[in-house]
């Protein structure tokens, strides 16, 4: 078997240089991304977000290309720069386990897989609520933070946002 000498002698399109491109792109983005989030937060609140400790054995991966893009996303690394940034502003980072918090309804509590029909529709099977996956499941995140806490997500400005009032 002979060796093709001009696909040997061209550079790989995954080179080092490249790879230095991408980290330092990405890096940016999660400094950017944590200083506007924790910018936008007022002193001494508490910042919850999800604890993605597990996502890369637990997450769905279809494909060579998914796979790639979630390990190389440093989730530890986005986390560290929320807590160094919130302890600046006299802000707490708190984790929470995100199981279920995309497939609960907000109103009636109701719990199945088919409630998240798509990637961003939430529609619930049992009351008939409709609301984007994703908010609903960052306002279940808030719910579940508050219950741990022992405080009652009744009245004050977090729950009339949470109304499952059309």
């Amino acid at each position: 078997m002979r060796c093709n000498r001009k696909a040997l002698a061209q550079p790989s399109i995954i080179s080092g240089a490249w790879l230095g491109k991408v980290h330092r792109f990405r890096r940016d983005c999660e400094q950017v991304l944590s200083r506007r989030i924790v910018d936008s937060a007022c002193s001494g609140t508490v910042i919850v977000v999800e604890n993605l400790k597990h996502i890369r054995t637990h997450a769905k991966q279809r494909g060579a290309g998914s796979r790639r893009r979630l390990h190389l996303w440093a989730f530890a690394q986005l986390h560290s720069f929320f807590e160094y940034k919130a302890e600046g502003k006299e802000c707490v980072v708190v984790d929470i386990d995100p199981h279920y918090t995309s497939q609960i309804c907000s109103c009636c509590e109701h719990t199945h897989r088919y409630n998240r029909q798509t990637q961003s529709g939430f529609v619930c099977r049992n009351c008939g609520f409709e609301l984007n996956a994703e908010l609903k499941a960052a306002w279940n995140i808030a719910r579940k933070y508050l219950a741990g806490e022992g405080m009652s997500t009744s009245g004050g400005l977090l729950s009339a946002s949470l109304s499952c009032q059309p």
